[in-house]
């Protein structure tokens, strides 16, 4: 007897009377009860559960989505990392960014972008040969205090040696916003 009113209980849901607020266990198939206590006729909003449901399918949907596509867009794909031409791209753009600190009024505040935007920056590099041109930004402060953004863009052509280290590269042409400051 014990049993079956177990099973029964886990068949019935706990619904509160509006009138009176005396808890109804009922099952989980009426559209409405009579409550026990007050005698009350109750209606059952199925409803709320199906919103309750389809808002935490959409809210992990979107989790799923946006995870998704956050791997896709940052993954480290080392097919790119690994490709000769993607890793001399890297090397032109920081080998860039130290002409373009030599030139600023105060090198010490620049700031090239994130790691996220350095990545897209990157794609942007055009190679030609042993010669690569970057177009990029920098924010710095300027002779009175003031960070500004200034756009580069900077031709560079490896020599010889490690590519690491600027000595190895020759500075072909850098304009600073409108200013040429290697070239013509």
């Amino acid at each position: 007897n014990e049993r079956i009113r177990i099973q029964n209980i886990m068949k019935n849901l706990s619904y509160l009377c509006y009138h009176c607020k005396t808890a109804n266990e009922i099952p989980h198939t009426v559209n409405q009860f009579h409550c026990w206590n007050c005698g009350i006729i109750n209606s059952v909003d199925n409803k709320l559960g199906e919103k309750i449901s389809t808002t935490i399918a959409a809210i992990l949907t979107i989790i799923i989505f946006g995870t998704c596509h956050f791997l896709y867009k940052y993954s480290d794909d080392t097919s790119k990392k690994d490709n000769p031409e993607n890793q001399n791209k890297i090397k032109a753009f920081i080998i860039a960014e130290s002409y373009v600190k030599d030139v600023l009024k105060s090198p010490s505040t620049a700031d090239f972008g994130s790691v996220f935007e350095k990545s897209d920056a990157v794609n942007t590099v055009v190679q030609r040969g042993n010669t690569f041109t970057v177009n990029w930004h920098v924010d710095a402060q300027n002779s009175f205090g003031a960070k500004i953004r200034s756009y580069y863009t900077c031709r560079l052509t490896y020599v010889s040696g490690d590519a690491n280290t600027q000595n190895s590269w020759r500075c072909e042409f850098l304009m600073v916003d409108d200013d040429i400051i290697v070239g013509n």
